[in-house]
This record gives structure tokens, sequence and C-alpha cells, in this order.
């Protein structure tokens, strides 16, 4: 009996053998697509959180009109708080471009502080320096080199800061200026970012800041400081007050790794789909 059915499976194989070498071929492609694309998603996971921890991205961000830059001391005391930073931020005017619009989004920064550029190239801005770094696409789209010097329009007075570096941090991986831009435009709009001192020299907001940005400890919640934040902040007059996932830029980049990993799973199904279809299609012509 068992030779018969052996005899039987073989027939049946030859039979249909272009039809099952259709099916492996499929399989395989699929397995190859599922384990390429995965491989992709874990590797891209690995080099976000690398470089979350490389520019030491903070949990909180908290922005205000104009607050006293020690705030950040009642900030520190929240229970849940780890630390606390006062940063600077204006958008501005860029000029020498050939008539071109552009605009760059100041942001203060410092050594060993929270959300500090990674850079691509040159060095960090040295304090009591007018030097900056802005983001590499702006650099790269509008041809300006390490050294150059970018004119700024603060308060109707052209500054001409020197470029020490091209960098990116976490806030500035997807940028438009209005949430009714589609797709930022790096060469119109990108970030810059400069010591604290020297920006406030700048804007003439020596002592203040702009928004704040926040370590939690470890197992602390957004929602378990968030009333308190907002006690503290209150009379600075809060714009917006939103923990790390929420960032447009860090929420945008967490979209696409979402969606990578939901067209892995589906070109899996897919491929497993059609070869099963067409195994079961074969099957009832060699049952008929």
């Amino acid at each position: 009996m068992v030779t018969l059915l052996l005899r039987k499976m073989r027939r049946d194989l030859q039979k249909s053998a272009i039809t099952y070498l259709i099916c492996i071929t499929v399989i395989a492609v699929g397995i190859c697509g599922y384990s390429m694309l995965s491989i992709a998603a874990d590797r891209l996971v690995l080099s976000r959180d690398g470089f979350f921890a490389a520019t030491d991205v903070s949990d909180v961000f908290a922005e205000v009109k104009t607050a006293p830059l020690d705030t950040v001391r009642r900030l520190e005391a929240i229970d849940g708080v780890l630390s606390a930073e006062g940063r600077l931020g204006r958008t501005v005017a860029v000029t020498g471009l050939g008539g071109a619009r552009a605009e760059l989004k100041l942001v203060s920064i410092q050594d060993g502080g929270m959300n500090f550029p990674l850079l691509s190239q040159g060095m960090p801005p040295r304090v009591s320096r007018q030097e900056m770094v802005v983001g590499e696409r702006f650099l790269a789209e509008r041809g300006h080199n390490i050294g150059d010097s970018v004119g700024l329009v603060i308060d109707g007075q052209v500054v001409n800061i020197t470029v020490t570096g091209a960098g990116i941090t976490p806030e500035n991986i997807y940028m438009v200026k209005n949430l009714s831009d589609m797709m930022p435009d790096f060469g119109a709009y990108d970030g810059a970012f400069l010591p604290y001192d020297t920006l406030a020299a700048l804007l003439h907001r020596s002592g203040s800041a702009t928004d704040f940005v926040l370590r939690l400890q470890p197992g602390v919640s957004f929602a378990n400081v968030e009333d308190e934040i907002e006690r503290v902040l209150e009379p600075f007059g809060i714009e917006r007050i939103y923990e790390r996932n929420d960032q447009m830029s860090i929420a945008v980049l967490q979209q696409e790794l979402d969606g990578l990993e939901s067209m892995t799973g589906a070109l899996q199904f897919l491929y497993l789909s059609f070869a099963a279809n067409l195994l079961y299609i074969t099957l009832l012509s060699l049952i008929e």
C-alpha cells in the first residue's frame, strides 16, 4: 500500500512539477523579502535608539512665552523629574541667498545638555563666540561650507554667524514650519544650534527661557508629572507641554518605522497566501 501511495505521489509531482516549482519559488522570495525588511526594520530601530542616546533626547518638552531661567530648579524639585534644562528659541530669516527666502529655527544648547546635535562634520560652536551648528541638509541644499558666515536677521539687524559644523537632533529630523506643509524643505527651513550665552546675547534675553526640556526618573511616566509641570509653568504663559513621542519630528519617525513593520508582515502574508491558493487549485485539479 505504501509503495502504491509513493508511486501515485511521484506521478502527481511529475504531473504538476511546474506548479510546485512556482510555489517553492514564491515562498522562497516571500521569505527572503520578509527577512530583508525585518532586518532593515530592526537595524533602523537600533539606529534610532543609538541616535537618541547620542543626542540625549529629553523625555518632556514644555514651551512658554517667557520664563526666568532659574525656573529649572523648581522643575527639578518635582517628584519624578531627574533633570531639567532651560532653552531659548526663535525662528529668524537668513540673508544672502540670492533672493530665495529661507529661515532657521535657532535653539540654544549647552555642553553636556539634552538634545545636543550629533555632528556629521565640523565642530560644536564655542561659547562666547558668534558660531553655530546648522542642519546638514540646509548646508547641502544652500551650498554653504563649514567656516562660512551666514547672515541672520535678528530684531531688524543682520548678524553674521560663522558655521562651525553640521548636525541633527531628533527635533529636526522632519521639520516643517507650518502644519499645512506636507513635506519639509530643508533649504528653506531648518534648525540651527548656538550656545545659550551666545543666543541670549543676540536676542537680549539673558537669564530667560522660552522652553524647557526635562528628563524623567526611570519608571516615571509623563502623566505622573504633567500636572506639576503645568502648575510650575502656568504663571509664564504655557503654550504647549508634551512628551517625547508627541514631538512632531519624533512622531513622524515612529510612524515611518511602524509602517515598515506593517509592510513586513503584509508582504509575508501576501506571498504565503498566493502560494497556498496555487497549491489548493493544483490539488483540486489532481482530485478531479
